[in-house]
């Protein structure tokens, strides 16, 4: 996660595509260490050096920066992640490809 500091203090110099990548990176990484819908917005903000307000003008609500997570995960495969979405009901991480979801849900088991 302190890698990502690289890019922090979210400088008006970066586009806002880069902004809302470090953004999601922090969040899936504390989606990962602890549990995706408990995830919140001033943590997230802590990580990046920035106010919680830098957040929701990004992503507006919890609910897109929780899809934003959550599209993130499928895209590159984190299972947990993925697995703690399923568990939760989340609706995109149902809309996973099915050989995703198994592997989620078997990686929880284990």
């Amino acid at each position: 996660m302190r890698n990502l500091k690289r890019c922090v203090k979210m400088s008006k110099r970066f586009k806002p595509e880069i902004r809302k990548e470090a953004i999601v990176d922090v969040a899936l990484e504390l989606a990962a260490a602890a549990h995706y819908t408990q995830v919140q917005r001033k943590q997230i903000a802590d990580e990046l050096g920035v106010t919680p307000p830098a957040l929701t003008y990004h992503f507006g609500t919890m609910e897109q920066l929780r899809r934003a997570i959550m599209r993130a995960a499928i895209e590159r495969e984190n299972l947990g992640v993925i697995a703690q979405g399923l568990v939760a009901q989340d609706k995109h991480a149902k809309k996973a490809p099915e050989a995703l979801r198994r592997r989620a849900i078997e990686s929880a088991a284990a």
